[in-house]
């Protein structure tokens, strides 16, 4: 059970991302930044998202002993939002001089789209794999 929760949940949750984000830029993307994003997006999910995934799904199951099924998708979307909108500001200049269309665009709702895909499996995931303890 420790493999599924510790690597196969979050291959599962990169590789499903990934797939979400191709089909959405299908038209635009091309194999350069594929490698792009296979190398330095799964770096950054490793690095940065997978441990805030695990800090909040941890804390939900000890918190909660009810609705965990419902609880930790949701709480895993939280957290992917909140990094995505974290993403976009630093990414996009100073933190004061932020335009609020930088948020809204179509490329930060792809964004925000992936991340959500990303949190929902990584999520079910692991509340699945709690549930059979």
């Amino acid at each position: 059970m420790k493999l599924a929760r510790n690597v196969i949940t979050p291959l599962l949750s990169f590789t499903g991302a990934f797939i979400v984000y191709v089909l959405l830029q299908r038209e635009y993307i091309n194999i350069r930044e594929l490698d792009f994003l296979l190398i330095w997006g799964g770096l950054f999910y490793v690095v940065v998202i997978i441990p805030f995934f695990f800090l909040i799904c941890q804390w939900v199951t000890e918190e909660t002993s009810k609705l965990t099924f419902l609880t930790l998708p949701f709480s895993c979307i939280l957290v992917a939002v909140l990094i995505a909108l974290l993403l976009l500001t630093f990414l996009s200049g100073t933190l004061n001089n932020n335009p609020v269309s930088i948020y809204l665009n179509e490329t930060a709702l792809i964004l925000y789209l992936t991340f959500s895909v990303m949190g929902l499996i990584f999520g079910l995931l692991y509340s699945f794999i709690n549930v059979k303890k």
